[in-house]
């Protein structure tokens, strides 16, 4: 079992890597949008309940983002109980950081070599245009994530494992990432390992996953 988190800035081959791994070590691939299926899925009846359970419009409104934050955190958390997982997430590391299962991977790049991907991809001819683009992205990372969870996307001790595609081509950062995931998963096994196995998962979130996912969460009778 065990669960990889992926988070990578635009134009590092985060997205690549991850995709690589999974395929590698059979596991799903979660990405951006598949988080928002099942955010959508659990959190439309999350919603309804405390939307029955009497606060008013205006509450629901102050509450709104607290709320989807933590029906987000829960679903990373019931994600990670399942296993077999690679997850795009720019806030894994801090959601699962305490978990002796979970690998935090974290992909960075030049910003040189950033603007010369993000114009590959994307189809750009100005490099200055593609460089604020790059920028402009990074800040809402970080603010996101210092917001949100008083942490800074960029620390080195919130993960496992550094890549830098900078210096280490799509293939050796893939198999770095294979070998670490693979040691980590071995320790995680040592008696007194705080794991992923004993994460209780609400029944709601567990059919939301069960649905997108097409397979249910272990533990669960959704």
């Amino acid at each position: 079992m065990g669960v990889i988190t992926f988070s990578s800035e635009l134009g590092t081959a985060g997205v690549e890597i991850a995709g690589r791994v999974a395929a590698e070590l059979g596991y799903a691939l979660v990405d951006e949008h598949t988080s928002d299926r099942i955010l959508r899925q659990y959190g439309l009846t999350k919603f309804k309940e405390l939307y029955d359970s009497g606060p008013s419009l205006l509450d629901l409104v102050r509450v709104e983002n607290l709320l989807i934050i933590s029906m987000y955190n829960e679903i990373l958390e019931a994600l990670a109980r399942r296993g077999k997982v690679v997850i795009l997430s720019r806030v894994g590391f801090a959601v699962l950081g305490g978990y002796a299962d979970a690998l935090n991977v974290h992909v960075v790049a030049p910003m040189a070599q950033r603007v010369q991907r993000i114009m590959a991809s994307q189809d750009l001819t100005d490099a200055a245009a593609a460089e604020e683009h790059l920028r402009e992205d990074d800040i809402g990372h970080h603010k996101f994530v210092y917001r949100f969870y008083n942490r800074h996307s960029d620390e080195p001790a919130g993960y496992g494992l550094t890549v830098d595609t900078g210096s280490t081509s799509v293939d050796d950062a893939t198999r770095q990432v294979v070998e670490a995931a693979t040691a980590a998963f071995r320790t995680s096994a040592v008696a007194g390992a705080t794991t992923t196995a004993p994460i209780e998962v609400d029944s709601v979130l567990a059919a939301a996953i069960a649905d997108v996912m097409e397979e249910p969460v272990p533990g669960t009778t959704a």
